[in-house]
């Protein structure tokens, strides 16, 4: 069992390179560290026993974090010393300087982006591990660069997210992310679906064959078809950017049906509800309506009178002739 070094015992002929809050006792001391978030004390008292050595204090600090002797870490460490964890962290993680010195500073961006939910200045090694942990990941895959974009662009990737996301998929899954390539801005997306595909309870659909005749239809542009599990609706979902996943249930007991609409490449490009003998739903990707794409909303409306379905939304742009449907 190792053996705790004590604290630095109080003098009262302290160095004068030290900084003032160093002219408190111990306990002050030890408790402005602890606000600081310094989990590891012992570096600490390593820093004060260089300078009881004679040691300038940053350079005290250089030393015993491992940091490069340069100029730039040195004025960083002058204008705020406890960021010596965050350099080292960075420097941990990338050997080459440059790219460190970039995750450095996105680290004290992140922090200012509000990740920090305990109200310390900056802890890396505390209060975000699970960061570091999952840039040690990703690392492995995406490299150095890799790493610092994702830190710099955390907000537009929502990095807080797919560390959360990345922390509940299985080994396989995790393992995925590599063999599949997934580009460092499809990775939120990707880790989202397979999160929900590794949780999803697949339903079967046993929608009548009457309806499935009505309302499949297929021309040289588009093809109109109804998933006939739950795990369609998930990808679709995944691939339109909507929660038309959650309608699995609805398709089961056929109260409600979703048709799927795919280009001629198989691009699903629209989804529509039904519920009875009425249309309430179309949409294109990200919710938008389909009237927002003038031809898809010809096509879709030429559909729904070929179905004999009442368009009941506003999600289709439809002329005043054509605004009566047919009647049933």
């Amino acid at each position: 069992m190792p053996v705790k070094r004590p604290m630095l015992k109080q003098n009262k002929h302290h160095q004068p390179n030290l900084p003032t809050i160093y002219r408190e006792s111990p306990r002050a001391i030890k408790s402005f560290w602890e606000m600081k978030a310094i989990s590891n004390l012992d570096l600490m008292d390593d820093v004060l026993t260089l300078v009881k050595q004679k040691q300038d204090f940053i350079s005290a600090l250089v030393a015993t974090y491992s940091l490069p002797d340069k100029p730039i870490i040195k004025r960083i460490l002058g204008a705020n010393p406890f960021e010596a964890s965050l350099l080292s962290e960075a420097m941990q993680l990338c050997k080459n300087y440059d790219y460190a010195i970039r995750l450095y500073k996105s680290f004290k961006l992140y922090n200012l982006l509000g990740s920090n939910r305990y109200g310390y200045e900056y802890t890396p090694d505390y209060v975000n591990r699970d960061v570091l942990q999952f840039l040690r990941d990703m690392l492995r895959v995406y490299g150095e660069s890799g790493i610092v974009h994702m830190m710099e662009n955390a907000k537009e990737i929502n990095l807080k997210d797919c560390i959360r996301l990345y922390q509940q998929l299985k080994d396989e899954n995790q393992r995925a992310i590599k063999t599949e390539k997934v580009r460092i801005r499809d990775l939120h997306d990707w880790m989202s679906y397979r999160h929900k595909l590794q949780n999803h309870e697949n339903l079967k659909f046993n929608v009548p064959n009457h309806i499935i005749r009505r309302l499949s239809m297929q021309n040289e542009k588009l093809k109109f078809f109804l998933p006939k599990e739950s795990m369609e609706l998930l990808k679709a979902g995944v691939e339109l950017h909507n929660c038309v996943a959650s309608y699995s249930r609805a398709m089961q007991d056929n109260s409600k049906w979703v048709v799927l609409v795919a280009n001629d490449k198989g691009k699903l490009v629209a989804c529509l509800e039904v519920q009875g003998r009425r249309l309430i739903q179309a949409k294109i990707d990200k919710n938008k309506p389909v009237s927002s794409d003038n031809k898809l909303n010809a096509e879709v409306i030429s559909w729904a009178k070929e179905a004999n379905l009442e368009i009941k939304t506003n999600d289709l742009k439809v002329q005043t002739e054509s605004a009566t449907s047919v009647a049933v």
